[in-house]
């Protein structure tokens, strides 16, 4: 998709022309998600998450939005809810799904949910 590798090799995601798309060291390589891969060599590089024994929830997160990532990459695009007080990861999901046209597929989350955004259920 050229809308995200517009994004990926952007200077908001330490993308430096100097180097050029091509490099096999591109600085847009050092991410949890490596999708300079993609580009490189057809494939995508989903790096450790770092041990947070702390931070159960944001480990959680991050597993879900690796398969939210594999989810898209098959052209499902499912319904997400969206919360005002998103946290990291949920927040570049509702980027993708603006940059790529999805926005119909983010629902206002059912206001019967008392739960805190770190608990939330991303997919329905």
């Amino acid at each position: 998709n050229c809308q995200i590798k517009d994004l990926w090799y952007s200077l908001q995601n330490r993308y430096d022309e100097k180097c050029g798309v091509n490099s096999r060291y591109d600085k847009t390589r050092y991410h949890g998600l490596n999708l300079h891969s993609y580009w490189y060599r057809s494939t995508i590089e989903f790096r450790y998450h770092s041990a947070l024994l702390d931070k159960v929830d944001e480990a959680i997160q991050w597993i879900i939005f690796t398969q939210f990532i594999i989810e898209l990459s098959q052209d499902h695009a499912p319904d997400i809810y969206y919360y005002p007080e998103a946290n990291k990861w949920l927040t570049t999901i509702y980027k993708i799904y603006e940059e790529s046209g999805y926005q119909e597929r983010i629902k206002m989350a059912p206001t019967s949910l008392n739960q805190s955004v770190k608990h939330i259920k991303l997919f329905n």
